[in-house]
């Protein structure tokens, strides 16, 4: 028992400091964090991703003394909203916009309607998803609904420009007589 009591101790001995976590001297206390965005890149298409086809010597210099991040996610599948979230917490402006333009085009009206409605209440200055939600109750045959969107607009951005864009919104559909209204309010004839 002794014997064996030695041994353990003698093995824990010279297995402890292995199993000790080192210090890295080779990090940089308060390093810049660099994100590189390229819209339209295919990651497999960099050396660093093993692609021999180019040659990227700059990044690739930036590669030797980094951490490279080989999975990222997006908050929108678009540029812009994508580059706006990763600069600011909360909500993104035009993120349930493009979400609701989505769900729109698949025909799912009524989860489309609920997204204009948050970009609205987040972002009330934004038009598109009010002239949105007129498109998307015009084509589900909902023309109050579709006019008290752009009644909605008026009231939240009260300019002659949203006078014009209510009434091209409006055009656009061929609904003459709310144009016609929207002109004159604008000014026009």
């Amino acid at each position: 028992m002794k014997r064996t009591l030695v041994v353990f101790a003698l093995a824990l001995s010279i297995l402890t400091p292995a199993c000790r976590r080192r210090e890295s001297h080779s990090t940089f206390a308060g390093a810049p964090v660099i994100i590189i965005s390229i819209d339209t890149m295919r990651a497999d298409h960099l050396p660093m991703f093993g692609y021999k086809e180019v040659d990227t010597p700059a990044l690739d210099a930036l590669r030797k003394d980094s951490i490279l991040f080989t999975s990222a996610y997006a908050t929108s599948p678009l540029t812009l909203p994508s580059h706006a979230s990763m600069r600011r917490s909360g909500p993104v402006e035009s993120l349930e916009f493009v979400r609701g333009d989505a769900l729109a085009r698949m025909q799912r009206y009524d989860e489309a309607i609920a997204a204009f409605r948050r970009e609205i209440v987040s972002f009330p200055r934004n038009g598109r998803p009010y002239a949105s939600l007129y498109v998307v109750y015009m084509l589900t045959n909902r023309p109050a609904e579709a006019r008290a969107a752009l009644v909605e607009l008026a009231a939240a951005n009260p300019i002659r420009r949203t006078f014009q864009f209510a009434a091209s919104s409006a055009d656009a559909l061929g609904d003459r007589e709310t144009a016609s209204l929207w002109r004159r309010r604008a000014g026009e004839k």
